[in-house]
């Protein structure tokens, strides 16, 4: 049987403990994009405490359980703070799981370059899952800024990345 993990990226939580938009677009996301796929499905939900409590996991996992996810099919990541750091986590994360056939990054589409390629830095061939957009509910402008600092911030951590190594 094929093992699937999906890598869901963190995104801001409300003051008020509810998940951002953004933050419920990658998770309710993920979970349509696994329900697409065969086999074993496994969750890592990676994101601290930010601005506001709880960490992004533990809302990740709050979605996820009122979809009809297992508890044995999540992993929470409460450490990573950023995109590097969950890429370091998950990496460590994966030496603790069973044969695992495939590696799905879970994140907005203009994030998700930047993520699988710092994961195939790390030597993990990492694929792209089929996630919502954000333009429409972004806006334009909010929409471009979040374009242009993962253009930033790709070759700012793929440096930091090669330089672990």
């Amino acid at each position: 049987m094929t093992t699937n993990v999906y890598v869901i990226f963190g995104a801001a939580v409300r003051e008020n403990g509810s998940p951002s938009g953004t933050l419920e677009r990658r998770t309710t996301g993920a979970w349509q994009f696994a329900a697409s796929q065969p086999g074993v499905h496994i969750f890592v939900l990676s994101g601290a405490v930010g601005k506001y409590p709880p960490s992004e996991a533990q809302v990740m996992q709050n979605i996820l359980m009122q979809l009809g996810a297992m508890p044995d099919q999540l992993i929470k990541d409460e450490k990573s703070t950023d995109t590097l750091d969950t890429i370091i986590n998950t990496q460590n994360l994966m030496h603790t799981l069973p044969a695992i056939d495939n590696v799905f990054v879970c994140t907005s589409p203009y994030h998700s370059w930047r993520c699988r390629l710092l994961f195939q830095l790390r030597g993990i061939p990492a694929k792209r899952a089929r996630m919502p957009g954000d333009l429409k509910f972004l806006g334009l402008r909010k929409w471009l800024f979040y374009c242009f600092k993962e253009c930033v911030a790709t070759p700012w951590d793929a440096l930091l990345i090669s330089l672990r190594r």
